[in-house]
């Protein structure tokens, strides 16, 4: 994956143009952030999902696992300790699975156990999705410049964006990788 990712530079055109897609096709305002809320409601009115919000509390021994998909009745079992933050891009990433038609994929939230290169592939389309779901590719974009235009590193800029995009650092930092070499 790390060699396929190289070769395009970590950014992917076709999912950049599938999202702004999406949120055309769902009324989605481009530069404002999506809310959990919005989010949730999308994969059960447009997707037939049924969201277990604690659906994973039962299971002490999948305390690290972010969410679990069961395909045959079609619920997500989510893990109840989620900031919203995680929750979102969760949510966006199942999102991603469903809108981009990637069937083959693992039915947890990490790779457990990597049954072929297309399952790896498939769940990082849907975290990408899911990245520039919720870090519009033209509002972040301008962000960076202005975050990139001081002379000396301002972690208080940084920190103005993860509140603006309400996104772990993480998500941001993905953000930066897929657009920064473009």
């Amino acid at each position: 994956l790390r060699s396929f990712l190289e070769m395009h530079n970590n950014f992917f055109e076709e999912i950049e143009t599938a999202v702004q897609t999406f949120r055309k096709a769902f009324d989605l305002p481009a530069a404002e952030s999506l809310s959990v809320a919005e989010l949730q409601r999308l994969l059960e009115e447009k997707f037939g999902y049924t969201i277990i919000p604690e659906g994973l509390s039962a299971y002490p021994e999948l305390k690290d696992i972010r969410s679990v998909f069961l395909p045959e009745k079609h619920e997500l079992l989510l893990n109840g300790a989620l900031t919203d933050m995680q929750l979102a891009f969760q949510l966006g990433k199942e999102l991603g699975f469903e809108y981009l038609k990637l069937s083959e994929r693992a039915l947890t939230s990490s790779l457990l156990k990597i049954n072929s290169f297309e399952e790896v592939l498939s769940h990082f389309k849907a975290g990408y999705f899911s990245a520039a779901l919720l870090l519009d590719r033209q509002a972040i974009v301008e962000d960076l410049q202005w975050l990139f235009a001081q002379k000396t590193w301002d972690d208080q800029r940084f920190q103005q964006l993860l509140e603006k995009y309400q996104v772990t650092p993480e998500t941001l930092m993905q953000r930066m990788t897929n657009l920064l070499p473009e």
